[in-house]
């Protein structure tokens, strides 16, 4: 492992605040400062230090009893590279702050993690740590309001909504998730490298934590075989065209049913790596995998499990 030198350039949280209390807060607001650029040569060896300051607006942080606070993250990006080195090697600290007294100076939450990048998606920030050697991109899932991880994945998350009936006085919206994680990313990697057969983890997510888990094992792949994420999509039982969406709106009953209004659903997982008889159908019922009803080759095995 490399070791860098490091500096740091310093941002004035209260200074900045009082001066971005000035500007229009939208979602997402997002503004990047200048870099700043560090190299250090250790004979034929260039080693470079880029960091970078981030920072967003998040404005539906509850605060209990119906209102909502801004929250002002700001994020410190360190890349670091060499010319002896392929691609490179990231560490994001993100801290929230809430507002009050027209100043950002309650810290919420930190986060670091190990990646290139971040974006605020949905009620999560969402961090990529970019591929190397082989291996596959890894996304990692944050809950907006606690900071808290709450799951990483090998392909972008697909998107359920649902909501209220227009006949419902008090419509609600609820998102549900759908994840999968490949056994071939190097990080955040849960399985048992053993058994060549475990090829990923699909997963159904909300906001705040992981639902339902079912572990997904080819029986006769090549252990050299690499079994690379598949498309995930996400489509009604209703619709005949089944297209590469990964993200569908449904009429539900949320405000009696909550998480079981997520019903008549299907995930369709493709893979590449295949040669035929590639794709996986996994119906959703009132809000949880039907593992009775999944369809899929025969040589595919999947168990359900237990998040720990």
């Amino acid at each position: 492992m490399i070791k860098f030198s490091v500096t740091f350039l310093v941002v004035l949280l209260p200074f900045l605040s009082e001066n971005l209390m000035k500007a229009q807060t939208i979602i997402p607001f997002e503004k990047q400062f200048p870099s700043s650029v560090k190299e250090e040569r250790i004979g034929d060896e260039i080693r470079r230090k880029t960091q970078t300051h981030q920072f967003f607006f998040y404005d539906s942080f509850p605060l209990g009893q119906g209102k909502t606070g801004s929250l002002f993250i700001h994020q410190t990006s360190d890349i670091f590279s060499s010319n002896f080195m392929e691609g490179s090697d990231g560490i994001l600290s993100i801290n929230a702050y809430l507002d009050g007294n027209m100043r950002y100076d309650k810290l919420v939450w930190s986060i670091v993690d190990s990646a290139e990048q971040s974006e605020l998606w949905r009620n999560f920030i969402k961090t990529t740590n970019f591929a190397c050697c082989g291996s596959e991109n890894t996304y990692r899932y944050f809950n907006i309001e606690s900071g808290k991880h709450i799951v990483s994945t090998s392909v972008p998350l697909a998107r359920i909504e649902v909501f209220d009936s227009p006949d419902i006085q008090l419509q609600k919206t609820i998102n549900c998730y759908v994840a999968y994680l490949s056994s071939e990313v190097l990080n955040d990697n849960p399985f048992d490298k053993t058994d060549a057969s475990t090829i990923g983890k699909l997963m159904l997510v909300n906001d705040v934590e992981v639902l339902q888990s079912l572990i997904l094992l080819d029986t006769i792949k090549p252990e050299i075989q690499p079994a690379w994420s598949p498309k995930v999509n996400v489509f009604r039982d209703d619709y005949e065209l089944r297209d590469e969406r990964n993200e569908i709106w449904l009429e539900g009953n949320v405000t009696e049913q909550n998480e079981k209004a997520v019903t008549g659903v299907f995930v369709r997982l493709v893979f590449n790596y295949m040669d035929d008889d590639r794709e996986i159908l996994v119906p959703i019922v009132d809000g949880r995998f039907d593992v009775s009803f999944i369809e899929k080759p025969s040589k595919i095995v999947i168990e359900e499990t237990r998040e720990k």
